[in-house]
């Protein structure tokens, strides 16, 4: 039997490492984490509470984020939840482990 280690396992990994970068390098760390967040549509208030941070900070960020086609709004009555366009699904890909 011969054994040899396969052959572009590690180019695979410095690939998937360098698209996660890129991502954050693009958007900023703030919206990185607030891209992982959304991938359960929340309101600004409750993410707001789950970061620590003022609902202004978020509803900034979050219009950043819709700006560039990656957010998407659904108004239920006075609470607008925040959710990933497929793009934003597409970006958060890069970013999963």
């Amino acid at each position: 039997m011969i054994v040899y280690p396969a052959r572009g396992a590690f180019r695979l990994w410095q690939e998937r490492h360098a698209a996660e970068d890129a991502v954050r390098m693009l958007l900023g760390h703030g919206r990185a984490v607030l891209l992982r967040e959304l991938a359960v549509p929340t309101t600004t208030s409750e993410l707001a509470r789950r970061l620590g941070v003022t609902p202004g900070a978020v509803s900034q960020q979050v219009s950043d984020l819709r700006r560039i086609g990656v957010v998407t709004d659904q108004r239920s009555g006075r609470l607008v939840h925040h959710a990933l366009s497929a793009r934003g699904e597409a970006l958060l890909s890069l970013l999963e482990d």
